[in-house]
């Protein structure tokens, strides 16, 4: 019974990796290739490093998960990461990958402030209009 939700659950954190691999991916090529006349940063070309980042951990945890509900289906026995300990450490190094992401990606100075919309974002602390 256990051994299906752990495959269950590492099947759904392959899933949301997947989307967020695309959605990095998508991202940088986004940025790396704005036409010159577009309002995302006034036509200049850029990435975030901090996409980059998110990009590496959703491919390292692809990897980690297929490997993870490989070795929990098959009950194939490696080394030290089949291992409970292994598995637990494998998680936490995870987690603290996608903490310190989510972290930088969010925080309000990430430059720059625009959505993918084209519209200009307020600042924090603004209120928005064009008036003095």
């Amino acid at each position: 019974m256990i051994h299906s939700v752990r495959y269950a659950l590492y099947i759904v954190l392959f899933l949301f990796a997947m989307v967020t691999l695309a959605l990095s991916a998508v991202r940088i090529h986004y940025t790396t290739h704005i036409p010159p006349y577009d309002p995302t940063n006034y036509g200049v070309q850029f990435y975030d490093p901090v996409v980059v980042e998110l990009l590496v951990t959703s491919c390292l945890t692809v990897l980690w998960a297929v490997f993870a509900a490989r070795t929990i289906h098959s009950r194939l026995e490696h080394r030290f990461l089949s291992s409970f300990g292994g598995e637990i450490i494998g998680l936490f190094v995870f987690f603290v990958l996608w903490l310190v992401g989510a972290a930088f990606a969010t925080h309000s100075s990430n430059p720059p402030d625009v959505m993918f919309t084209g519209v200009i974002c307020p600042r924090a602390g603004s209120t928005g209009s064009a008036e003095p």
